[in-house]
């Protein structure tokens, strides 16, 4: 029997067959247009009660993850065993993070906790949904890896964002390798890595399987665009120059150098001669 099969996990069958298009209309819940954060078309005339609100807003946020939540499932299925439970997707607005995992983020009335995945809404529709799906598998992983590996010499099971032997094997066994972007690094663990697909691997049969099925993630955030190859991850806005904050001095007899802010008045303790101010802190460095 294959154990990667599908079975258990419908591919866009029934409700995901086409795409969702919700018959959400606006409502007035604390002033603000509730379904105004998700692309609805909205009714600026429909008024509805608070409560009547408050299911609106909750419904019309779980269609916006379904497709996450149908895509973990999945990957859960084939390469858990269905033994991770399912996280809370959210949004995350930071243009310099991609995504990132919230180890037991969230608590109930009863005591029990949750864990979420919160992923960056421009940078998922920038790169596309294959590659969307390298970054949710490399976050679940984190999470199995929190739920499922053994305890380490510090009593904890594992640290977000960061990949270990037993998190490595893993990635290995579905199909996926680390490598640091844009570097020639070559390490396999550690912090500061992502992850790629390796052709007809059993993670790369699985999303083959699913976009040739249709599926896709449909919603995204209204927010500015984003361009993962800027600085600050928003396309077309130029890099902010950082001020700066500290000079280079230097002692006019034995060339001892320091940095200090412009306003300082630094003297030589060999010398007893005020330092003088010769250049920036960016253009070199102190004490050479």
């Amino acid at each position: 029997m294959d154990p990667f099969s599908l079975r258990r996990c419908p591919l866009q069958t029934g409700e995901h067959a086409a795409p969702i298009e919700p018959s959400l209309r606006a409502a007035s819940w604390k002033g603000q247009n509730v379904t105004q954060k998700f692309e609805l078309i909205a009714d600026p005339q429909d008024r509805q009660s608070p409560s009547d609100a408050a299911q609106l807003y909750n419904q019309a946020a779980a269609d916006v993850f379904a497709d996450f939540e149908h895509f973990f499932d999945c990957t859960n299925n084939r390469f858990f065993g269905d033994n991770l439970e399912r996280p809370a997707f959210s949004w995350i607005r930071n243009p310099r993070s991609k995504g990132a995992l919230l180890t037991e983020r969230y608590t109930s009335v009863d005591g029990k906790t949750r864990h979420g995945i919160t992923v960056n809404s421009e940078y998922c529709q920038a790169i596309g949904d294959s590659a969307c799906m390298e970054l949710i598998a490399f976050l679940i992983v984190q999470q199995a890896r929190r739920d499922l590996g053994p305890e380490g010499r510090n009593g904890k099971r594992g640290t977000p964002g960061h990949i270990d032997r037993w998190s490595h094997d893993k990635l290995s066994i579905m199909g996926l390798e680390t490598f640091v972007e844009d570097s020639e690094d070559s390490r396999e663990l550690g912090y500061g890595l992502s992850v790629r697909r390796i052709d007809d691997g059993p993670f790369d049969l699985m999303c083959k399987e699913l976009l040739v099925s249709g599926f896709r993630f449909r919603w995204r955030e209204n927010a500015p665009n984003f361009d993962p190859n800027s600085e600050d991850g928003r396309a077309g806005a130029p890099a902010e120059e950082k001020q700066q904050t500290r000079v280079r001095y230097v002692c006019p007899e034995c060339d001892l150098k320091a940095l200090a802010k412009p306003s300082a008045k630094l003297i030589c303790g060999s010398c007893n001669l005020c330092m003088e101010v010769t250049a920036a802190a960016s253009d070199t460095g102190a004490g050479k």
